[in-house]
């Protein structure tokens, strides 16, 4: 077939004529202008009443015209005279006609358009059956000016063979009303070179199958301009079900179609494709400047349907109200209310190619494809292109509210600087693409609806899975859309996603209020921005992502986005293989469980650089929320981000601290675990590896535990020069880091940070911030600085408990307080506790430890540390009660005060000195360690180091000077007791190369005070046995000489109660000693002393102790006063006496 590839306005042969003509058509008669336009015709001017008598005057021509084939211009002396068809005119073997009135030439000539009353009518009534004009072999050409044809029975022009064929002012109207022609209702046009419609029209015609006014095939070019399409139909299915169609214009094996400035309304392709035009296999079709409204089809194109066509192009054209299919209630155009193009089905001659630029598309109605619908069968990929396009109002009722592309091969959408407002569809309120690349350039997707997926755009790969489809996005603005499930502007599933420079704002989805990605390779996202989108019931206010190859996002500010019913109020990502995330800022995100900026799922390799999380909320994790996932977070500042409930109210959502919260009352679950809610100020990871360096955590609050970070369970933690300052736990632990281990033993190491300024409140019951109660934990401190961070419990800046391994090397600690124990750092039920190269000044604690406080711990040690101008209730410094091993060495203990602070209670003096004597003598009296605390349990015992009931204890080569208690001024120290036959025998403390000096005591012991002097040992490390007596006597006296006492105490360097120190008695001295005894129930103890103890135990100076007998009315009260004053009497005498008690003098 021959293909036309110009698009000029060339009508017909005659158009140099005509040109030249109308410049000078006003000073023409009819006859020069009919000579100048039909040069070589035979004019004739007629007025014939019937088509008989015209037939029988060109007949009389063509006679004599002699030699055919003949030219004919049959000229109408009257337009207002209809002319009656009677018969068909038959156009002759290689004849030229031309059928025109005298207005018809000069509006040729004119270039104008004639109004319908100027008109010369032709009517078709007088038939039974049959047509206008027809011919039996090839015609040259067929010319027909300014005629109105009206309803012929059949098609009006029936004609096979020519060269070109011209209506010009010439109106088809109501042809074919009894459907005797199947196709080409006003025309039926084969192997024509030219057909051209010029200010022409089509109305009311109607046919069977396909070409409500023509059905052309095999010609070379269709040329429609100006002209008008009104009221044509197609009404029925071809036999087997074929549907084709047309209800205006149909084409097959075409060269190329031109539509210039016409308008089509009202037509309908009842049972088939294209409700105004059907264009298949042909070449090159144009529609530009063109109104289309309210046209149908029952199938796919309710105003053009494009199936196998070398080019398609839409220009300036505008498409209004089509879809809805006429006499069918509710009933649409399945696919493309304006447009539907189909690659090849059966061959691979024409793949999709549609070009669409500068048109409009308003309140279109499909099922599919509310505007353009586009399906690629072959095996080549097919393209569309949407250029300056506006799309309004459209509606697909399942996919693709104004554009879909349906699954196929291949298919690539480009939509450029177009514009999708108020569009709905179950899949992609704008648009829907399945197996398509899709690229978005300078658009806008406002105000769109889903009702399932994709309140803008939703994309699927199916059939061509693995061909890497992609949504690019650049320079869109993605506003107000909305989808009932996933993805408020955007839904992905099984393909890529890039978006640069686009801002996504107040989209709204039931999860994922802007973006939603399933099962995608990868998704880069660059520069954006999203604001204010919700995640109504789910997760995800702005984005989320689901089993997601790789992910990179840079340069994105994220704001206000919350997730109403789930994770992440910017973003949540599950099963992401590799992220990263550079320069991100998400502030003022809000989700209802956990996560108010991120949140992150069983992600992989997940790398944050240069982020920002700010001002977001959640009651879990409000600024991130991590779970099974690997971490790593560089130069991230993470601030002013809030842990809290929050519910509904006036104005809006307004945080609300729930009491039931704090408590454990109201839960959470993210992941597979399960908290007490508003628990990670800043962030919290569960069952995950984290590291983080170079980065801040400042300013957060969470309602319970963890002011900035929360760990749970970690596989791995690295915390590197990161500050955290002036977190908040509302009412719980941990003002700046909890962490919590569970399962295998985890490695922690946090090194070169800074907690400045947090703060923990007093939780019940009582939490750590290092637990390790559910598996076991090592976390390692190195160069960190710990500065004013305060607890309302224990550890002002670390606490922690369960077989953790917690170290600290190179830290230091300022101003730190806590309540009760330890105002820097507190160990419970630890395994083990090292500080090393500390330094540690200006701390507080209310009861044990001003510094460190380790209870019940398998061993705690320190070494070349410096501990200075610390206070506690007991312990200035240092506090160790209850541990397995004690080592403190090459130390500096400075200036430390133990006694009375702020907070914590006062113990009696009077229970104190009870608590002095044995523990079968406390059994008796019913006094027991619930009753005030036994060692450092008490206020002001050790005002540099308390330490009580340790297995083993090594206190080697320390310098304390300058601190202050009651009893021990510079050391408190007493052991742990190991049962033996018929009693106990307490664990060794030594105490080695001690340097004292301006340390005092109230009470006893200005350095040194111990309730266990059996157990313990003063010398010097390294010395001869032999001498090591000799040289205890020589410490004691130096010790006495540069350390007090308090007027009324006893003891200015070492003192115990109410036996002697062991460094007074030789070993065989020490067996001779009262031993505590084991624990007993105290009706055990008093049947013991009453017959197994009738003869007091000698002491090692002979003389014996005194036994206090049972009181009369247990006057508990009065027999510990009587026996304390006499005792009393019994030290002082003896203390003031010898300024060094020799190793027979008793107590």
């Amino acid at each position: 077939m021959k293909r036309h590839h110009c698009t000029c306005c060339c009508i017909w042969a005659l158009a140099s004529a005509v040109a030249v003509a109308a410049g000078l058509a006003a000073a023409l008669t009819t006859s020069e202008l009919a000579a100048q336009l039909y040069p070589g015709y035979t004019v004739m001017q007629l007025a014939p009443s019937s088509t008989s008598s015209l037939a029988a005057a060109i007949a009389q021509a063509r006679r004599a015209a002699g030699t055919p084939p003949s030219s004919f211009l049959v000229i109408f002396a009257s337009s207002s005279k209809p002319l009656v068809v009677d018969e068909a005119l038959t156009v002759g073997p290689g004849e030229a006609w031309a059928l025109s009135t005298a207005a018809g030439l000069q509006a040729v000539a004119d270039g104008a358009a004639l109004a319908p009353a100027d008109l010369l009518p032709v009517r078709c009534s007088a038939l039974q059956n049959g047509s206008f004009i027809i011919n039996s072999e090839s015609f040259s050409s067929l010319d027909l000016l300014g005629l109105s044809i009206i309803g012929c029975p059949s098609t009006a022009l029936d004609l096979s063979g020519g060269k070109r064929l011209l209506l010009s002012n010439t109106h088809l109207k109501g042809s074919n009303a009894e459907d005797l022609a199947e196709d080409g209702g006003a025309a039926l046009l084969r192997e024509i070179d030219e057909v051209t419609f010029v200010n022409s029209a089509c109305i009311g015609n109607s046919v069977l199958y396909n070409g409500g006014c023509v059905n052309g095939a095999r010609l070379e070019r269709f040329t429609a301009l100006n002209s008008s399409f009104t009221n044509n139909w197609k009404s029925a299915e071809e036999a087997g079900g074929r549907l084709k169609g047309g209800g205006v214009l149909f084409f097959e094996s075409l060269g190329a179609v031109t539509i210039t400035n016409c308008d089509f309304a009202h037509n309908s392709a009842l049972y088939g494709n294209g409700g105004s035009l059907f264009c298949s296999t042909c070449g090159d079709l144009l529609v530009t400047s063109s109104r289309f409204t309210n046209n149908s089809a029952g199938a796919s194109g309710g105003c053009i349907y494009a199936g196998e066509v070398a080019s398609f192009t839409v220009l300036d054209c505008n498409f209004t109200a089509n879809g809805q299919v006429p006499g069918k209630d509710a009933a649409w155009t399945e696919n493309g209310a304006a447009i539907a193009t189909d690659g090849t089905r059966t061959s691979n001659l024409y793949p999709v190619n549609l070009v669409v630029r500068r048109s409009t598309f308003v309140n279109n109605k499909a099922v599919a494809g509310g505007a353009i619908m586009a399906s690629q069968y072959s095996r080549s990929k097919g393209r569309v292109e949407v250029h300056d396009c506006r799309f309004s109002g459209n509606t697909g009722q399942f996919d693709g509210g104004a554009v879909m592309i349906e699954e196929n091969q291949y298919t690539e959408l480009l939509l450029n600087s177009s514009s999708f407002e108020g569009n709905q569809g179950d899949f992609g309120g704008a648009v829907s693409a399945y197996d398509a690349d899709v690229a978005a350039t300078n658009c806008s997707f406002v105000g769109n609806k889903a009702g399932v997926d994709g309140g803008a755009l939703h994309l699927s790969t199916q059939q061509a899975a693995g061909s890497g489809n992609l949504l690019a996005l650049a320079g869109c603005t993605l506003s107000d859309n909305t989808a009932a499930v996933f993805g408020g502007a955007v839904a992905v599933y099984n393909q890529g996603l890039a978006v640069r420079g686009s801002t996504f704002e107040a989209n709204q989805g039931g999860s994922a209020g802007a973006i939603y990605l399933s099962n995608g390779p990868t998704a880069t996202i660059l520069d954006s921005v999203f604001e204010r989108n919700t995640a109504e019931q789910g997760s995800g206010g702005a984005i989320r992502l689901a089993s997601v190859g790789q992910l990179d996002m840079q340069g994105i500010i994220m704001k206000g986005n919350e997730a109403l019913g789930g994770n992440g109020g910017a973003m949540q990502a599950a099963q992401v293989s590799d992220a990263t995330l550079s320069g991100i800022t998400m502030t003022d995100g809000y989700a209802d469980v956990a996560g108010g900026g991120l949140s992150f799922l069983g992600c992989s390799n997940v790398t944050l650089q240069g982020c920002t999380l700010y001002n977001n909320t959640a009651p879990l994790g409000a600024g991130m929320a991590a779970d099974s996932s690997q971490l790593v977070l560089t130069a991230v500042n993470v601030s002013s981000n809030l842990a809290v409930e929050e519910e509904a109210g006036e104005g809006g959502r307004r945080r609300k601290l729930q009491q039931a919260a704090a408590d454990g009352l109201n839960v959470r679950q993210y992941g597979s675990e399960v908290y007490a809610s508003t628990t990670g100020g800043a962030i919290l990871v569960q069952q995950s590896s984290l590291s983080m360096a170079d980065s801040s955590l400042a300013g957060n609050t969470a309602g319970g535990d963890a002011g900035a970070l929360f760990v749970h369970a970690p596989s791995g933690l690295n915390i590197t020069n990161v500050t955290f300052a002036d977190n908040v736990a509302e009412r719980g632990v941990g003002g700046g880091v909890v962490v919590r281990g569970a399962g295998a033993a985890v490695a922690a190491g946090v090194r070169g940070c800074t907690f400045s300024g947090n703060a923990a409140s007093d939780p019940s019951p009582p939490r750590q911030v290092l637990d390790s109660g559910l598996g076991p934990l090592q976390v390692a401190a190195h160069g960190c600085s710990f500065t004013h961070n305060t607890a309302g419990r224990s550890g002002g800046a670390i606490a922690a408990a369960g077989p953790t391994a917690l170290t600290c090397t190179d830290c230091s600690s300022e101003s730190n307080q806590a309540g009760q124990h330890g105002g820097w750092l507190h160990c419970s039920g630890c395994s083990s506790t090292t500080v090393t190269a500390g330094v540690s000044s200006s701390n507080k604690a209310g009861a044990a430890g001003g510094a460190v406080s380790c209870i019940d711990c398998g061993s705690f040690s320190t070494q070349q540390s410096e501990y200075s101008s610390n206070a506690a209730g007991s312990g200035g410094a240092v506090a160790v009660q209850t541990a397995a091993a004690v080592a403190v060495s090459d130390c500096k203990i400075n200036s430390n005060s133990a006694g009375s602070t702020t907070q914590g209670a006062v113990t009696s003096r009077l229970v104190r000195r009870v608590y002095a004597l044995p523990p079968a003598w406390q059994a008796m009296y019913g006094v027991g360690a619930a009753t005030a605390g036994l060692g450092c349990g008490a206020q002001g015992a050790g005002g540099g180091l308390c330490m009580s009931g340790a297995a083993a204890a090594t206190i080697q080569a320390n310098s304390l000077t300058g601190n202050k208690g009651s009893t021990g001024g510079a050391l408190f120290a007493s052991a742990d007791c190991e049962a033996v036959a018929g009693g106990c025998r307490a664990g060794q403390v030594n105490v080695t190369d001690l340097t004292a000096r301006d340390n005092s005591a109230t009470e006893a012991g200005g350095v040194l005070y111990t309730t266990t002097p059996a157990a313990v040992n003063v010398g010097d490390a390294g010395k001869d046995p032999a001498s090591a007596e000799q040289r205890r006597q020589q410490i004691v006296q130096q010790l006495s000489e540069s350390n007090t006492v308090g007027q009324d105490g006893y003891g200015p360097a070492v003192a115990s109660f109410p036996t002697t120190l062991s460094l007074m008695h030789t070993a065989q001295d020490e067996e001779g000693v009262v031993a505590p005894q084991p624990k007993a129930t105290e009706q055990a103890v008093l049947q013991q002393q009453q017959q197994g103890q009738q003869q007091p135990k000698q002491g090692s100076s002979g003389r014996r102790l005194q036994q206090l007998p049972l009181p009369p009315g247990n006057d508990i009260a009065a027999a510990v006063s009587s026996a304390t004053a006499d005792i009393k009497q019994q030290v002082n005498s003896t203390y003031r006496t010898t300024s060094a008690p020799t190793a027979a003098t008793s107590e």
